[in-house]
C-alpha cells in the first residue's frame, strides 16, 4: 500500500509540471517495490464508449454503467465496488493495442485513465477500457474495469 503523503506529494509534481506520474507497483510474495517514471499527456483521444463510461462513472449513473457492461464481463465487479467508494476519471495515461484481448478474439485498444477518490485523494487503482473496431468501422465496447493493487 502507498503511503498517503507519497501520493499526495505525486500529484502535487504532477500539478506543477503538468505531466503524469505514471506510478507502478509489482509485489514478489510479500515485498513491495516501487517504480516511478513521468510520462507525457497522451494526445490520444479515447472513443466514444470511453466518454460514455467516463461520464456514468464520474455522475455515479450505475444503471448506465451497469447497462453497459458485458454479461459476462468483469465491469460489473468494479462497478459494484465503485458504488461503495466512488472515483472520478482523471488523465488518460496509456493507449495500447493489445493483439488478443481474450483467446480467439480480434485485436482490441485498451485506454487506461487514472482515478481520484471522491474525496479528492488519489486512487491506487486506473480505470481501464478496451475497445474494438468492427469490420463497419463501429467501436465495440469490450470491457472495463478498475485496475491496480
Amino acid at each position: 500500500m502507498i503511503p498517503c503523503e507519497i501520493l499526495k506529494k505525486i500529484r502535487q509534481i504532477e500539478l506543477r509540471t503538468n505531466r503524469i506520474v505514471s506510478v507502478k507497483c509489482f509485489a514478489v510474495l510479500t515485498v513491495l517495490s516501487f517504480a516511478f517514471a513521468f510520462v507525457g499527456c497522451q494526445s490520444t483521444q479515447p472513443k466514444d464508449p470511453c466518454k460514455a463510461i467516463i461520464t456514468a462513472l464520474n455522475n455515479e449513473d450505475w444503471n448506465a454503467l451497469q447497462k453497459l457492461a458485458r454479461t459476462n464481463g468483469i465491469a460489473y465487479g468494479s462497478i459494484e465496488t465503485w458504488k461503495i467508494y466512488p472515483v472520478r476519471v482523471g488523465k488518460l495515461m496509456q493507449t495500447w493495442e493489445n493483439p488478443v484481448f481474450a483467446e480467439g478474439e480480434k485485436p482490441c485498444t485498451v485506454y487506461s485513465f487514472l482515478l481520484d477518490n471522491k474525496d479528492g485523494s488519489v486512487s491506487a487503482h486506473w480505470l481501464q477500457v478496451v475497445v474494438r473496431k468492427q469490420p463497419n468501422g463501429e467501436i465495440e465496447l469490450v470491457d472495463f474495469w478498475k485496475f491496480g493493487w
